[in-house]
């Protein structure tokens, strides 16, 4: 940028509004040619002489009308030449400015990316971490929903043993062989647990004493059972209905359970036939939980029916005690006290060897997972696990509705083994896999799930390191020594392996129905948060984004790292998160509201993310925040604001690195590269990364300081977009292209020839692939009134993004350079001098720098052309030192080097030029200025020689001398263009190197001479 000194400025100023005037001689000259014109020959000698004076004397009045005269010749060449150097500028400064622009504005467009492709990216992320994250809270689930089934467990065990123990013992007076008859049909169903006393037979075995259904609620309950027939393989006793179910249809559905009632595929008989032994070690107790379901939303009247259905008789009017259904006071007592009390009693016989639920159960033995202690919860929690890895409370699956009304019925696929699977995964196994502390467990969300993940895709390629780890760690644990005699457990081995990493993402495991991820989690997510898998991402996204957490747990301590969901990125990129330090402690709701697009006021919204950078420095946009979001207040601002724009922020941090990601997260640029592509889209298109952001152009005064508000005219696409490539536009703005917009001294012109001569403009549209309407536009952008090189140029000069001079000053700055090094702008564009139109002929030599520059500063040439100065070229008072200077003066050769500043190379070109200016250019300016028949000089000699009448000749010369000023002011608006062109590879500080701080420009020594 050219930089001047303030009294450089203010002697432009003063040159603007200084009005030339004729000097006292040249009026003194004018009035006496009046008198001469009347004269006789000796007056041609008087007149040959006095014109020769005036000539060789006025060298200050002809550099003042070269300036009036050059001015106006150079303002349209810079505004022309100057397109291309503006350009350049723009390129930079406005390239500059724009990134910071999108330091401003890219988080809006970043997060308002990331907010359309996060669900993507996130569900990538819970392909990974999501059965982890799932299964966890499924186990939580589990805990309460295995809870009746392990009470229903333990009863039916109960049962089984209470009958083993009659049946074998026998009581007294009975035999073995009618001791269970008589107990289930003789004394009754309801003695199961009922009439006979644990406190006294049962304890025999150990057992804690337990109260009877009798005992417990005071009544004897005892009655008696119809036989349907006499048992045939066909029907059976009405209490082996009770004891195994039977079809029979009503209210219930189509099959009455039993107390031992399991799941027909093992029996293979929905009648369970006679003799049908009970599995304590697979059956479950499902006839149980059936049973008090259905007792417990029956009316009387259809406990009756059911009553009925088991073959029960109850016409004898004993089949309510105190006005209860009996059937009533069996859910009572099963709910109210053996649940609420008696379960507790058992566990002392699980953890107590000898015991018979130490021999019967041997699933819930101590073990070392529970360190030799086992309670309720952990009953729970193993016959989950245990359902998980060998299917043996539902051997078709868990339906997950039975877990949680909400979800759909026949949710399945929680178990990797299916109906095929033999002996399961052994338990062993099962609990580290389910312990999220070990880094192998498909639980811990730092590394285990992820190894897992890597397993399942590196297991078919060349490289199964992962896989080959995780299964040396698990074939570790063969199983519990019970485990071999009850499932015929082998132990893990690749074959555990395959089918967990089946089920987690593969065809389901044994089941054939689709991953757990792929068909169970997006049913699960919909059931417990009620939204869609993208809705869930995007939740995620906003929590973590917020407050640094997923589904409230601590998963990204560091914030998320981008590497593992953009390829190529350095691990350990992260810089998401405003809430990862400190939380912002705002909902979904709220989230949403500051990532809403549609509102002025939001994080992703252009207008709103501005507002959010004032409120970097104005409290006023803050009390704008917080009044649109009631939820926000200073300290959070403060958190979101030094997030968006400290120095290792977000628009710092990590935004750059996502727009160098490739799409659709970032455009595969640096910032500066974007900021490249935006403005070459904003010049060509009207359009910022495909947004309207400036409909009426960009307004400069936000680039450049000291320029008014509203001045626009960047775009050659605005109001038409001319909808070009980057690559075009790459290539037009490419000074090093000979025929860009930015090659000043060959492409320029080539574009000034274009809106005249269609072979160039077809030579341009080649080289650009432009249409004929593209080019059109471009040139009306370029050259048409009022347009860029004619408003925007000017002003671009004047500002601090050019040279901070009016076009006027600054046209006179390149005069002065013309003349001072015979060069434009550092380029040498008219070697053989500048040609000055002079009428029908143009005239050279005006330059003291040709062919030898001065290499003199811009103060010190303004200095010489300073009309005010007692130094200058161009003052009466001057030009006397400087007469004297050649007449070997060497005080005024002192004098007038010190006050210009001038060293002795210059002194010597400017003695040197003085008498070359006044013998070659001032006896042409004359003939211009007067109007006369040839140079003041040849007419002279020819008036004195001829003997011309001189008369007319002086009173003309007379009359104009008065009525006009020396050389009369002309704005002539055409172009001179360089007699040769050279290309310009130079950066714009170096221009501004050469004219704004010296005119300093070593060219080759050339002679002088005119154009022929």
């Amino acid at each position: 940028m050219l930089v001047i000194s303030n009294d450089d400025r203010n002697i432009l100023i003063k040159k603007r509004k200084d009005i030339y005037k004729m000097s006292k001689k040249v009026a003194v000259a004018s009035i006496m040619c009046l008198v001469l014109g009347g004269v006789a020959l000796p007056g041609g000698i008087l007149l040959d002489n006095l014109i020769t004076d005036l000539t060789y004397s006025s060298v200050d009045e002809g550099l003042l009308g070269i300036k009036e005269e050059g001015v106006p010749l150079v303002e349209p060449m810079i505004k022309q030449y100057g397109s291309g150097e503006a350009l350049s500028q723009i390129k930079n400064v406005g390239t500059l400015a724009i990134e910071d622009l999108i330091h401003q504005m890219g988080p809006a467009i970043a997060l308002s990316t990331i907010e359309d492709i996060a669900p993507d990216a996130i569900e990538e992320m819970i392909l990974q971490m999501g059965p982890a994250i799932a299964l966890d809270l499924i186990r939580e689930q589990a805990l309460e929903a295995s809870g009746p089934l392990v009470n229903a467990t333990i009863w039916m065990n109960l049962i089984y043993e209470i009958e083993q123990m009659l049946g074998q013992t026998g009581l007294p007076g009975i035999g073995d062989d009618v001791a269970e008859d008589i107990y289930w049909d003789e004394v009754g169903i309801w003695v199961i647990i009922l009439y006979v006393q644990f406190h006294s037979e049962i304890t025999k075995k150990d057992y804690p004493e337990i109260y009877g259904i009798s005992e417990w609620y005071g009544e004897d309950l005892n009655f008696g059972i119809n036989r349907l027939s006499a048992p045939d393989p066909t029907e059976d006793y009405g209490v082996n209905r009770l004891k195994y179910g039977v079809d029979v249809e009503g209210w219930w559905g189509n099959r009455l359970p039993g107390v031992f009632e399991d799941t027909l595929v093992r029996t293979e008989n929905p009648n369970w036939p006679e003799g049908a032994d009970v599995d304590t070690n697979q059956d479950r107790g499902f006839g149980i939980l059936e049973l008090m379901s259905l007792i417990e939303n029956a009316s009387d009247t259809l406990l009756n029916e059911m009553a009925d259905g088991y073959g029960l008789e109850t016409s004898d009017g004993d089949y309510y005690v105190d006005g209860n259904h009996k059937l009533r006071i069996l859910y009572n007592y099963y709910n109210d006290y053996f649940v609420s009390d008696v379960i507790d009693l058992f566990i002392n016989d699980f953890n107590t060897e000898g015991t018979a639920l130490w021999t019967d159960m041997p699933q819930y033995r101590p073990r070392d997972w529970n360190e030799g202690e086992i309670s309720y919860d952990e009953l729970k929690l193993y016959s989950f696990y245990e359902q998980w890895a060998k299917c043996l409370s539902y051997d078709d699956g868990v339906d997950f509705s039975v877990y949680e009304d909400s979800i759909p019925t026949n949710t399945r696929g929680l178990e990797p083994g299916g109906p095929d699977t033999d002996s399961g995964i052994p338990m062993e196994a099962t609990f580290r896999l389910w312990d999220e502390s070990s880094e192998y467990s498909f639980l811990n969300i730092e590394n285990g799930i992820q190894k897992w993940y890597n397993a399942y895709f590196a297991h078919d390629s060349f490289n199964q390191s992962i896989y080959n780890e995780l299964l040396n760690f698990f074939t570790e644990f063969d199983g519990y020594d019970y485990e071999q005699s009850l499932y015929g457990s082998s132990g893990f081995d690749s074959t555990d392996m395959d089918l967990i990493l089946d089920w987690l993402w593969g065809n389901g495991g044994g089941w054939n129905q689709g991953a757990f991820y792929t068909t169970t989690l997006p049913t699960l997510l919909t059931s417990w948060y009620d939204v869609t898998m993208d809705s869930f991402c995007k939740q995620i996204l906003f929590e973590q984004w917020a407050n640094g957490t997923v589904l409230g747990m601590d998963l990204y301590p560091q914030g998320i790292d981008f590497s593992t969901i953009i390829d190529g990125m350095d691990p350990d990129t992260t810089g998401l998160e405003p809430g990862v330090v400190i939380p912002l402690n705002l909902t979904y709701d709220q989230c949403e509201e500051l990532w809403n697009q549609e509102s002025n006021y939001s994080l992703t919204n252009m207008d709103g993310i501005l507002l959010w950078y004032e409120a970097n420095s104005s409290d006023a946009p803050k009390e704008d925040l917080i009044g649109e979001f009631p939820f926000l207040n200073n300290d959070t601002i403060d958190l979101i604001l030094e997030w968006l724009w400290a120095p290792n922020g977000f628009s710092y941090g990590l935004f750059p690195l996502l727009t160098q990601a490739p799409e659709p997260y970032g455009y595969s640029s640096t910032v500066s590269e974007l900021a490249l592509k935006v403005l070459y889209e904003q010049w060509s298109n009207g359009t910022a990364l495909g947004m309207d952001l400036y409909p009426n152009g960009i307004d400069f005064s936000t680039m450049v300081d000291g320029i008014v508000a509203g001045t626009t005219g960047l775009e050659a696409g605005i109001p038409v977009p001319l909808n070009l490539t980057f690559e075009q536009c790459d290539a037009l703005w490419n000074p090093e292209n000979n025929l860009s917009l930015l090659n000043m001294f060959e492409g320029i012109p080539k574009w000034v020839e274009a809106n005249e001569y269609n072979e160039t403009k077809q030579l341009i549209m080649n080289e650009f692939n432009l249409t004929s309407a593209q080019i059109d536009l471009i040139l009306q952008w370029l050259w048409g009134e009022g347009c860029f090189s004619d408003y925007l140029v000017p002003i671009l000069i004047e500002s601090e993004m050019g040279y901070g001079v009016p076009m006027e000053d600054f046209c006179f700055q390149i005069l002065l350079e013309q003349w001072a090094n015979g060069s434009v702008m550092g380029e040498e564009m008219y070697p053989n001098g500048f040609p000055l139109p002079l009428g029908d002929k143009e005239i050279y030599g005006f330059e003291v720098g040709i062919p030898e520059p001065t290499n003199m500063c811009l103060g010190s040439a303004l200095a010489l052309w300073n009309t005010s100065s007692p130094n200058s070229l161009v003052s009466k008072e001057g030009l006397e030192r400087w007469f004297a200077a050649i007449d070997g003066d060497m005080n005024a050769y002192d004098e007038v080097k010190s006050a210009n500043g001038l060293d002795d190379h210059c002194m010597e070109c400017i003695l040197k030029w003085i008498p070359e200016f006044q013998q070659n250019v001032m006896p042409s300016l004359a003939e211009y200025q007067y109007g006369l028949p040839m140079d003041s000089i040849s007419l002279a000699n020819t008036i004195q020689i001829g003997g011309v009448a001189i008369g007319g000749v002086a009173i003309g010369l007379g009359s104009t001398g008065l009525s006009r000023n020396y050389l009369v002011k002309r704005k002539k608006k055409k172009l001179i263009l360089p007699k040769s062109k050279k290309e310009m590879g130079k950066s714009i500080q170096n221009l501004n190197n050469k004219l704004g701080n010296n005119l300093q420009k070593p060219k080759s020594q050339k002679l002088n001479e005119p154009k022929e």
